[in-house]
């Protein structure tokens, strides 16, 4: 199965799902369990085709067997391949060698390495620069390759040298050229602490097992949805994360804990529904401390406690344990990440790391920046090439310099608008429960940031609460199927990269003002009770 087969399979699995959603909307069940007086054949037959689409849908996800299809359609393996080698050469070296090379000298690092090792990667004349973002030659780097020995002992120089190796041996050259103008290791301290642990203790060759943590933690994640919102739920969710459109297997299948973030926000939406706001508290702080943007999932929630607390002229008892465990959970995961060598000097470098990769503008990156900042160079190569010239810079680097001086002239605009449509959505979230507050931090996240588009796999949970609803309110879970049929589409006819994501964050925009228009006029009237009830709890 080739990549666009595999993205033309999701659109069906996806037009399936919707059809499926059409068909049983008012049959739907908050438990997934037979409920009385319904003929036991037909409740039988919708989990029959649910548990089918899923498998399929997983089936599909993993490319049929055949896994990174990019990689032998570019040529890169000669077999089929589970292993993304050009993920985990940035996420198992990083984590195993964190102490000796920080967030900066990784790709510096592994020139000097290879060339003590027969030099494979002698053609690489540049890598980038992880300090500044820019580019530094070969030569620059040879010459003060003792200066990267000397962070390592002698054992460990070998062993990295021999790690750098079994990418060298599998990669081809051109292909290691690109991994190392890539953006390097940007994972928080508190990932990195259990990321090292795991990588020093299995060597390079079994780098297999280490895949397969992500592999548990998905069926984990089924498991808990199962248990949490019921067999139905669970199936459907299954399904969603099969056709999601931005995070397919290829870019984050095949490496080493790049799920797990996911599953605390799922068990933060599971323990939420059981109303464990203690524990959801804990998991949500965790996946906070690891990625960082899942602490805009409190957005919902905070603009709930601010709204009841109004009303009620006192801090809800329930956010109050939320919040709390939050901010005590979230010291304890800081600390757990200053267990590297540098100590609290790892969050500091990351703080400054991760903010200027924050600034990029990625051919993957997902967000209303991207529709901000869109204009008709976007639309193929000749364009971009005839508006900024043979610069010979790579596009990604003509982009981030004019379009991040563009971002900083018109932040003032691209704020207020963001803020007003977030004050939008926080009148949809105060009247909606608990867990479905936290899935609107979707919203946030889209609105304020610009993230990598395989972390858009958060929309399952959107999916599941979603899904719970159907039976009453069906629009917003048919709305995002609808959007992943769309974004699906965008990706097997547009070619060009920052094209084709610029029209995947629009199509995102226009979902997101469709789903609060359609959810603020069905529940004008609720709203407006609220809306009262603030008034008079200020009063």
């Amino acid at each position: 199965m080739n990549y666009e087969t595999v993205t033309r399979v999701k659109i069906i699995l996806a037009v399936l799902l919707g059809l499926f959603l059409v068909v049983n909307l008012r049959r739907h069940t908050r438990s997934g369990r037979r409920p009385a007086g319904r003929p036991r054949a037909r409740w039988r037959l919708r989990q029959v085709f649910l548990a089918g689409l899923a498998i399929l849908s997983m089936a599909n996800f993993y490319h049929g067997g055949y896994f990174h299809t990019r990689y032998l359609e570019y040529g890169w393996l000669d077999r089929r391949a589970f292993l993304h080698l050009w993920d985990l050469y940035h996420y198992y070296n990083g984590a195993k060698y964190f102490d000796e090379l920080g967030y900066y000298n990784l790709y510096n690092a592994t020139i000097a390495a290879d060339a003590e090792d027969g030099g494979r990667l002698a053609g690489v004349t540049r890598v980038r620069d992880l300090g500044s973002g820019g580019f530094i030659s070969r030569d620059q780097i040879l010459s003060r390759a003792s200066l990267y020995r000397s962070r390592f002992s002698p054992r460990r120089w070998r062993e990295f040298t021999s790690d750098v190796r079994y990418f060298t041996a599998r990669l081809p050259p051109g292909v290691m050229a690109n991994i190392l103008v890539d953006h390097g290791y940007n994972p928080t301290p508190a990932w990195n602490t259990t990321g090292s642990f795991l990588a020093n203790r299995v060597p390079v060759e079994r780098l297999a097992a280490l895949a397969l943590v992500d592999v548990a933690i998905l069926i984990a994640i089924v498991v808990a949805l199962g248990a949490s919102f019921g067999v139905e739920t669970a199936l459907v969710a299954t399904v969603f994360f099969g056709i999601n459109a931005f995070s397919p297997f290829s870019i984050m299948g095949g490496s080493f804990l790049r799920y797990d973030w996911l599953l605390g926000l799922v068990l933060s939406l599971c323990l939420l529904r059981g109303r464990h706001y203690a524990g959801a508290g804990f998991f949500l702080s965790y996946a906070a401390l690891v990625r960082i943007f899942p602490a805009l999932f409190l957005a919902g929630l905070a603009c709930k406690a601010a709204s009841e607390t109004v009303r009620d002229r006192a801090v809800p008892p329930r956010f109050a344990r939320l919040f709390l465990s939050f901010l005590l959970s979230s010291i304890l995961f800081i600390g757990y990440g200053c267990l590297a060598r540098q100590g609290f000097d790892t969050w500091k470098e990351f703080a400054g790391k991760i903010t200027a990769h924050h600034r990029s503008l990625a051919a993957n990156s997902v967000g209303f920046t991207m529709v901000f900042l869109y204009d008709d160079t976007w639309e193929d190569p000749a364009s971009f090439a005839a508006a900024y010239g043979s610069t010979g810079e790579e596009a990604e680097t003509v982009v981030n310099r004019v379009k991040g001086a563009e971002a900083r002239d018109r932040r003032a605009p691209f704020l207020l608008f963001s803020l007003s449509v977030l004050g939008l959505c926080a009148f949809v979230v105060i009247g909606r429960p608990d867990d479905e507050a936290l899935a609107w931090g979707a919203v946030p996240v889209f609105m304020l940031l610009n993230l990598s588009n395989y972390y858009y796999a958060f929309l399952l949970i959107n999916a599941v609460v979603w899904c719970r609803g159907a039976g009453r309110r069906p629009a917003p879970l048919l709305l995002l199927t609808a959007l992943q049929v769309l974004v699906l589409l965008i990706e097997i006819t547009v070619d060009y990269p920052l094209r084709a994501t610029a029209l995947s964050s629009l199509v995102f925009f226009v979902f997101v003002l469709t789903l609060i228009c359609v959810e603020l006029i069905g529940n004008r009237r609720r709203i407006k009770r609220r809306l009262v009830a603030l008034t008079d709890g200020a009063r």
